[in-house]
């Protein structure tokens, strides 16, 4: 098989609810959830848009929306 040749990897992606604008009230959920996800062999771990509280201010800026 084709994909036979490719290396296994697991990954764990991460949701929260963020509270925007409070990067320590984010940081500390993903940090957990980061740490419970590596200690069941994640290699790749991916954190939400949102967990250091500034996505929503670049995410205006880019469309053009006044903050």
């Amino acid at each position: 098989m084709f994909y036979s040749s490719f290396p296994e990897i697991k990954v764990a992606a991460i949701q929260l609810q963020p509270v925007i604008g409070d990067v320590s009230a984010n940081l500390s959920p993903c940090e957990k959830l980061a740490d419970e996800a590596a200690a069941k062999g994640a290699q790749w771990i991916i954190l939400p848009e949102f967990y250091n509280g500034h996505g929503l201010r670049r995410t205006n800026r880019k469309c053009g929306i006044a903050s």
